[in-house]
Order: C-alpha cells, then sequence, then structure tokens
C-alpha cells in the first residue's frame, strides 16, 4: 500500500510485480489490466465486463465474480506457471491490441461508419 505515486513509479511496480489481480465486480473497461500487461505483468481478473475484452488465456486468467475459490486458484495458476507468461510477449499483445494506433484505427473505423450510415461496425 505506497499511496498515490506518479505514474514512472507505478509501472515500475507494475514489471516488478509477479500478477496484476482485479477483482471487481463491475468494470466498463479496466485500464489498469493493459497497463500491467504493457509492462509484462500478467492479470488475473473478474469476468465483469471490461476484463472480458482484455484478457485472454495467453496474458492471464479469468475467473466468475464473488467466488473467492475460482479467483485464488486463478492466481496460484499464474503464480505456478510463470514461464507461460513471458513478458516481452504480454507487451507485445498489450500494444499489439490497444496501442495508440490500433485504438485510433478502430475509433475512426467508427467515424466512418457513422458518416456512411450504416450504424457503425457493429451495426447499431
Amino acid at each position: 500500500f505506497t499511496g498515490v505515486l506518479e505514474p514512472a513509479a507505478v509501472a515500475r511496480h507494475m514489471a516488478t510485480s509477479a500478477v496484476l489481480v482485479m477483482p471487481s465486480r463491475l468494470e466498463s473497461f479496466g485500464a489498469a489490466l493493459i497497463e500491467a500487461l504493457a509492462c509484462g505483468t500478467p492479470v488475473v481478473a473478474t469476468r465483469s465486463g471490461g476484463p472480458e475484452d482484455i484478457v485472454v488465456d495467453e496474458v492471464g486468467r479469468l475467473v466468475p465474480v464473488d467466488d473467492p475459490e475460482a479467483l485464488a486458484g486463478a492466481v496460484g495458476d499464474v503464480l505456478a506457471h510463470s514461464e507461460r507468461f513471458p513478458a516481452d510477449r504480454l507487451r507485445d499483445y498489450a500494444l499489439g491490441q490497444f496501442g495508440l494506433e490500433q485504438i485510433g484505427a478502430r475509433i475512426l473505423e467508427v467515424y466512418r461508419s457513422v458518416l456512411a450510415g450504416d450504424g457503425g461496425p457493429d451495426g447499431g
């Protein structure tokens, strides 16, 4: 429990952590998950909305909300098998899926779809 830290200090803490755990009941996005992955740290999160769009088996584990046994088991699995989560692969995933260029391209696609009158990329 370090209190408020500057962003660079947060990144150093994330990079030296064995796992980031986000046991939310409701999470709209989960930017901390992406930040941890970009620092090379695997993640464990609950299926609470946003994490499902971020966490895949190659970078961490997802568990049901309000299931402490599943959460503990997932954390234990990640810690016991840390070799499955090489830091460079986690960073590549985070930047490849959620880097500025990738997010910018997705936003541009949404705007183009809306301007074209087709309701956006998901049809809505």
